[in-house]
This record gives structure tokens, C-alpha cells and sequence, in this order.
């Protein structure tokens, strides 16, 4: 029994010690500080008691620290200085006492000593007479010290509260009035009520006043941003390491952004308890492939103004202006003008071999001059045309040709946006590796058709403004790239981790694999999901397959890749396809088998028995992404070129072998053992980490080897 009682006070141990691991405690720091020579007393002496408690002005003596009221009347109010300016300014201070040695007492009448404050002003260092009016000092910051409790030669300490303990200045000097409550309340003496301690002074007063400050230091946090896993078209799992608490507990979250956003676009919101060495991961939805360019402060129109109309609309060069406004079009005065303009984005964030889906362009309007039967037509000149900066020869004509898109600057308008959608060929102009650049020109100026009057329309450039209303450029394509970080935080402040970026997969992994074991009224479906997919999709049909993936009866739509069909008839043939699913997005192709249940009379008699669920499962460790050292163990399996899955099933072996090993070591019980491996085996497969089969083949093999064992 006593092997038994060991191996449960182990199991106990760990499960009560485990939680407690991760946990970062918080030291506490403490500093003893010795007053400055600067300490020391003010007395006024008057017939007059209220002339002399409310005096302005007094006597002043350093190395002496009296305190009280004497008949007479004799008042002393003490101060003290300390520079404390080595508290770490993050400090949480947990407790003060201040310690004063007792050199005299004559409190014949006992009375309460109060610590009050003046700071940052009063007492000044060193003390001035001004330094003694009461009004000048405020507040209770010490708990409840009668004189009564008064040692001579030896240290009195009094204990600050949570008021004084405000007043300790972790950038200079704590300074400190030590003031007779029957003095504060304005209460007269009737005889001697005083004390005396010791202070510090270049003569050698001594021991000195101290004060003794534990503090709980704690800083700002750090964190990694790990790599991005689980990622399909429309959602990811974001990772993170808190590398360092500060000294107390964190929250964490991540931000992201696609395009030229920000990362003010999409926070997770902080939360948790978080200390050094954790883990941590959050599931981010809802992304989408549609990014925002920004155009530079090079966008800006070249126009050329002659007497004859050819001259200026075949110009080899023309008049450069980076303006507000950028101007598009033509015009007849006293010459022809004809207007180019440019715009400049850098769109080499969007991801490698990614498909332009849709592309816009916006244009915040400005001002609009009778324009009537014409367009504003995007044309492109890559990769030489236009400049950055613009050159007087980007004007020439011949640089620019096609058409990738137009709007009818009759529907141009000023002070909102004008969207013109890109066809075809302009969406094969976004340059995925560096900056798009796009010249806009009227559909008069392409055909050479001289202008009669003003046609032209204005829209503000990114010299007027490089946020609100600069042109954009609206991008979708059928991936995006986006840019994520882990921030940690706690009372001291924020720290964000490296940046990290991930791709949103193109599309959903086709499933493969589908088969199905039938029964005279039950079909049992296995299958293999596409990469990339959340979800599985499994519909059946009689008479012929499901067309698309919503032709049919759905039979399943979950995250497994089994499922049995119930309910049949004996000799009932169906048409089964799977697609793989992401969110609303489905794998291009299906996986489909067609199966007859078995016949006989006997239907409703007997059953066939179908395979235990994930009895064949493959290995899949994302469902434990969640688990302290995921990363770690995936960047070990990389880097001996290892697949992941293989490497977290032989893990789980390792450590599963490791287990029923130390408890046959511990029980000498082979039977006892080999159930704790079957069970732990079986709690690795509901993981998905091993295939069911194993227990079964495990269990034999153990009993196998359990009647040799005993024929021996």
C-alpha cells in the first residue's frame, strides 16, 4: 500500500503545484535612508500663547529635533530630510516607519506625535524661519505614537499610513514636519509637554533619523510576437511569449492591419494574468483581402498651354506643378491647354502571387468646369512612366497608352469622393513588388479632339492632404498580407513585440479520401480534410451526386472527418461528396464515393459494427496550439526537417511511455500500468495527437507480454 500512498501524494502534488509554476512573484526591495544634516528644529517663544503658536517666523537650530509645547510659552516643531530619490519612480511603496532616538523626554502630559507635510515647498533645506508656520504643513501620515510609549537611548519607530506613505518623493527629497497634536489643535500647555531626539549634524550626532522603505519595483513588460498559425481565407491564430512580467501580472492582446493601415485598425483587447513565460494565443476572424493604398506627395499634373491645339497635346515636355489640386483635361482661352495628371502608390504589400480581384480608384473631388461628353481615363506607362519625381518629359503622350478604366466627368463631384473602377487590363497594372503609378488624361486629349471651352475637373492631391481625402488606391485580391504584434501591459506601461506578418491562404485545400464502410443500414464515412480548412461539408444524394455544395441533404458540417449515416435501408445506394470549408468559402473540388448498404432479410436484426471515432484519425497538433511550448516544439521539428504532426505523435509516445514506466516503478503493478497508458493514450487521441488503434494495439501487446511474464 505504501508504494500506492506515494504515487497519489505525487499526483496530488502536481496537480495543487502546477498552476502555481507560471507564477512570477513580486519582490519587495528595501532601503534604509539617514536624515541629512539639514534636519533640525524651529521654536517661538511668546507670553501670549496664540501669539506664539500662530508666529511666522521663529529660531531655528540643525542637529536638534524637539517637539511639544511648554508652559511659558516654548513651542518646537521638528523636521527632517530625506532623499529618497533611489525608490524606483515604478515602485509601489508597501511600507514606511521612520525611526527618531530618544535623547529627553518631559512629557509629564503625554500627547500624540503627528507626521504632517509641506512638500514640495515647506520646510526649505536648510531650515529658514519662515520654515515654522503651521498653516504651512498638512495632513495625518503616521498611525496613532503617544509620548507615552517614549525609549531614551534607543529608537522610537513610527509607522506611516497610506497618507505618508504618498508622500515619499521618489524623484528628490522627503521632507517631514513632526508636529505635537496639542500644538495642531491649538491646545495650550499646562506645563511641560516635550520630547527631544536625536538629530544629525556635522558635529557627529548620532544615531541618526532613518527611514525604512520596502517597495515592490516593478518595470515595463516585454513580449515576442511568434508566427501566425491556423490561418485560412478569413481567419488566423495569433501567437505571443510575455519574455518578461516587469514584476507583476500582464495583460496581452495583438494588433493587425492589411494594407497601409494602421494599427490602430484592429485590436483584440487586452486581457488575461499573464507572467513570465507564458503563453499566448488569440483567434482572429473576419479578414478580409481588401487593402488601402495611399498616393505620395509626388502625385501632381504637367500641362502644356500653345496657340495651336497640336502642339500643346503632343508636347514632348511640359510644365511640372505639385499643387493641392491636381487638374485633368482641356481648355480653350486665348491658347489650348491641355492637363495630365499622376498619382503614385506603393502597393508592394500586397502578397506575392496574389490575383488582383477588384481595384478602385478614389479621387476626392475639388472643383468641376462644364464637363460634358468626355472621361477621365486611367492610363499607365510602367515601369518607366511617370518618374518619381515628376520630369517636364512625362507630359509626351506616346509614354502612356490603354485604357484601364474611365469615369463620365459629368458625374464628376467636388468635395466627395469619384470612384473609378479598373477593368481588366488596369487591374494587371498593380504592381505587387513596388509602386503602381497611373496617369490620368481626358478621353478628348487620347482622341485629339481640340476643346471649344473649359473641360476640366480638379481633385485634391496628397500635398494637401496625405490622410483624409489623398487619392487612394482600393485593392482586392484573393489573398492578403497581414502585419500583426503582441502587446503586453501592466502598471508601468506597454510594450509591443517585433512585427510579424502572415498571408491569408487563396483558397480552401480540397478534401481527399472518401470512403465508406456500409452496414445493411448505416454507412460509416472517413475522409481526409483540405489544408487549410475549418470545416467540412458532406452531402449525399440518391440517383446521382450532389452538384455544388448545397445540391442535396446535408448529412454533416463540423470540424471532424468521419461521420456515420443512420437510418437506412438494407441495399440503399447513395452519392456522397465532401467539399472543405473556411468560414463561407469552399474548396474548388469534392471527394466523392458512391456505397450500397448491404441487403438481407435480416435488416433491423443485427449490426455492423463501424470503427471507434478517431480510431484512424491522422495526427493533428493545431488542437493544442494553446499548450505552453507549442512554438517551441514546431520550431524543433523544422529544424530537424521533421513533419509537425509526426514529431508531437512521437512526443506524446515518449512521454506516455515515461508515464506508465515510473508508475510500474512506483506500484510494481503491471495490470495498474498498463490501464494508465491506455488511458493517457486515449486522452492524447481525443487531443488528436495519436490514432485510436494504438490503445487497442497497445493493450494487446501489454497482455501479450503479461501471461509470458507469468508462464515464466
Amino acid at each position: 500500500m505504501r508504494r500506492y500512498n506515494w504515487l497519489l501524494v505525487l499526483t496530488l502534488l502536481l496537480a495543487l503545484g502546477l498552476p502555481f509554476i507560471s507564477a512570477s512573484p513580486v519582490l519587495a526591495d528595501s532601503d534604509t535612508f539617514y536624515a541629512s544634516n539639514s534636519s533640525g528644529e524651529a521654536v517661538a517663544s511668546n507670553a501670549v500663547y496664540a501669539t506664539a503658536h500662530d508666529a511666522a517666523t521663529s529660531s531655528v537650530n540643525e542637529g536638534v529635533l524637539s517637539v511639544g509645547q511648554v508652559l511659558g510659552y516654548n513651542i518646537s516643531r521638528a523636521f527632517v530630510y530625506f532623499d529618497t530619490s533611489s525608490v524606483p519612480d515604478g515602485a509601489t511603496i508597501d511600507t514606511v516607519t521612520l525611526d527618531l532616538w530618544g535623547s529627553l523626554d518631559l512629557s509629564f502630559a503625554n500627547f500624540n506625535l503627528i507626521v504632517r507635510s509641506g512638500m514640495p515647498t515647506y520646510p526649505h533645506d536648510p531650515l529658514v524661519a519662515g520654515d515654522y508656520l503651521y498653516s504651512q504643513y498638512a495632513g495625518t501620515g503616521n498611525d496613532a505614537w503617544n509620548t507615552s510609549s517614549m525609549v531614551l537611548n534607543a529608537y522610537n519607530t513610527i509607522t506611516l499610513n497610506a497618507t505618508g506613505r504618498g508622500w515619499i518623493n521618489k524623484t528628490g527629497w522627503t521632507k517631514l514636519a513632526l508636529i505635537s497634536e496639542e500644538d495642531v489643535n491649538s491646545s495650550a500647555p499646562t506645563g511641560f509637554e516635550t520630547i527631544q531626539f536625536t538629530g544629525s549634524s556635522d558635529v557627529g550626532a548620532s544615531p541618526e533619523p532613518r527611514l525604512n522603505i520596502t517597495y515592490s519595483a516593478s518595470s515595463s513588460p516585454s513580449a515576442t510576437t511568434n508566427d501566425a498559425t491556423n490561418v485560412t481565407s478569413e481567419t488566423a491564430r495569433l501567437h505571443a511569449y510575455l519574455d518578461n512580467d516587469g514584476g507583476e501580472s500582464c495583460e496581452l492582446q495583438f494588433q493587425y492591419y492589411t494594407g497601409e493601415g494602421a494599427w490602430a485598425d484592429n485590436q483584440t483587447g487586452f486581457e488575461g494574468d499573464y507572467y513570465t513565460g507564458n503563453s499566448y494565443y488569440k483567434d482572429i476572424s473576419g479578414l478580409d483581402n481588401t487593402g488601402t493604398y495611399y498616393s505620395s506627395t509626388s502625385d501632381g499634373y504637367i500641362y502644356v498651354n500653345d496657340a495651336v491645339y497640336s502642339t500643346a497635346q503632343s508636347a514632348a515636355i511640359g510644365n511640372v506643378l505639385w499643387p493641392d489640386y491636381n487638374q485633368i483635361g482641356q481648355y480653350l482661352t486665348a491658347n489650348y491647354r491641355v492637363a495630365r495628371s499622376f498619382v503614385f502608390f506603393n502597393t508592394s504589400p500586397l502578397p506575392d502571387g496574389a490575383a488582383i480581384v477588384e481595384a478602385t480608384l478614389r479621387l476626392h473631388g475639388w472643383q468641376v468646369t462644364d464637363a460634358d461628353a468626355w472621361n477621365v481615363v486611367i492610363q499607365e506607362g510602367m515601369p518607366t512612366y511617370p518618374h518619381d519625381p515628376l520630369v517636364g518629359g512625362d507630359f509626351n503622350k506616346t509614354h502612356y497608352s490603354s485604357d484601364g478604366g474611365s469615369i463620365v466627368a459629368s458625374s464628376w463631384v467636388a468635395n466627395d469622393w469619384n470612384e473609378i473602377t479598373f477593368n481588366a487590363t488596369g487591374r494587371g497594372w498593380i504592381n505587387l513588388t513596388g509602386d503602381t503609378k497611373l496617369t490620368l488624361r481626358s478621353s478628348e486629349d487620347i482622341s485629339a479632339t481640340a476643346p471649344t471651352g473649359s473641360d476640366f475637373v480638379y481633385f485634391r492631391s496628397a500635398n494637401y492632404d496625405s490622410g483624409s481625402v489623398a487619392p487612394e488606391l482600393v485593392v482586392q485580391t484573393n489573398m492578403a498580407v497581414y502585419t500583426f504584434r503582441a502587446q503586453a501591459q501592466n502598471s508601468q506601461g506597454t510594450a509591443s513585440g517585433s512585427p510579424k506578418t502572415f498571408a491569408t491562404i487563396n483558397s480552401v485545400g480540397d478534401p481527399s479520401n472518401l470512403w465508406g464502410d456500409p452496414s445493411y443500414n448505416s454507412i460509416a464515412l472517413n475522409w481526409t480534410k483540405g489544408v487549410g480548412a475549418n470545416l467540412s461539408n458532406l452531402r449525399y444524394k440518391e440517383g446521382g451526386y450532389p452538384t455544388d455544395e448545397t445540391d442535396g441533404t446535408l448529412a454533416y458540417n463540423g470540424i471532424g472527418s468521419s461521420y456515420i449515416l443512420t437510418g437506412l435501408n438494407a441495399g440503399e445506394t447513395l452519392y456522397c461528396r465532401v467539399w472543405s470549408q473556411t468560414g463561407s468559402t469552399f474548396s474548388t473540388n469534392y471527394s466523392e464515393v458512391m456505397v450500397t448498404t448491404s441487403a438481407g432479410s435480416g435488416a433491423g436484426s443485427y449490426d455492423t459494427p463501424s470503427a471507434p471515432g478517431n480510431w484512424f484519425l491522422s495526427p493533428d497538433p493545431t488542437n493544442v496550439s494553446g499548450l505552453p511550448g507549442y512554438d517551441l516544439v514546431n520550431n524543433l521539428a523544422d529544424s530537424y526537417g521533421v513533419p509537425q504532426s509526426v514529431f508531437w505523435l512521437a512526443l506524446a509516445l515518449f512521454f506516455i511511455l515515461a508515464f506508465g514506466l515510473a508508475t510500474y516503478k512506483v506500484s510494481d503493478n503491471l495490470a495498474l500500468s498498463v490501464m494508465v497508458v491506455v488511458v493517457a493514450i486515449a486522452i492524447a487521441t481525443s487531443m488528436r495527437l495519436i490514432p485510436g488503434y494504438m490503445a487497442g494495439i497497445f493493450f494487446i501487446m501489454a497482455t501479450g507480454i503479461g501471461f509470458s511474464m507469468r508462464r515464466v
